[in-house]
């Protein structure tokens, strides 16, 4: 998205856009900011009730559900995070990304006895995995409420399935090639 194109949308004319934002950076930014003061103030006190593993499946519920409503009321947020790659070095979605999973791995350890590097893994697993759902469900309905519902099915049957079994937390993490020389050995 251009800034022609941000001034447009926002109903403002470039100059106006380039009075306030230096560059498309700085709009980026302010938006990110924008969307992590509100994400913080709806998540918090949800967090704050998973007083336990047995709760965290359900309680993932209003989560996935407040993250939605943040997508809507978001919509430039999100629509950058369409452009802009979450996980570059020093890019705004990368912050917005780290400083989320940061909250949800605090609850998640409280919660639950994994080791911080596989905790960390499966939250960010999480959490990108409903950003990205997010960032491209349509607006349409039916279809955004069918969305919204089996989003928020796959994320709690996927933690209500890992808490429901052994989770090793002294095996270190793999990756594939390691996985790969490992049996040809």
């Amino acid at each position: 998205m251009t800034t022609t194109q941000i001034a447009e949308r926002a109903g403002v004319s470039v100059g106006a856009l380039y009075r306030f934002f230096p560059d498309k950076q700085a709009i980026a930014s302010a938006l990110a900011e924008r969307y992590l003061v509100d994400a913080q103030e709806r998540f918090v006190p949800l967090l704050a009730a998973i007083d336990g593993p047995d709760a965290l499946p359900d309680g993932l519920r209003p989560i996935v559900s407040a993250a939605a409503e943040l997508a809507l009321v978001h919509r430039g947020y999100y629509q950058l995070t369409r452009e802009i790659v979450p996980g570059a070095a020093g890019s705004v979605g990368a912050m917005v990304r780290t400083a989320i999973v940061d909250e949800f791995d605090e609850l998640i350890s409280r919660c639950v006895a994994i080791d911080a590097p596989r905790r960390r893994v499966l939250v960010s697993l999480v959490v990108e995995t409903v950003r990205h759902t997010l960032a491209t469900c349509t607006e349409e309905e039916p279809e955004r409420t069918l969305v919204v519902e089996e989003l928020t099915e796959l994320v709690v049957t996927y933690a209500r399935h890992r808490l429901s079994r052994p989770i090793p937390t002294s095996a270190p993490l793999q990756s594939p090639r390691s996985r790969t020389s490992a049996a040809r050995a």
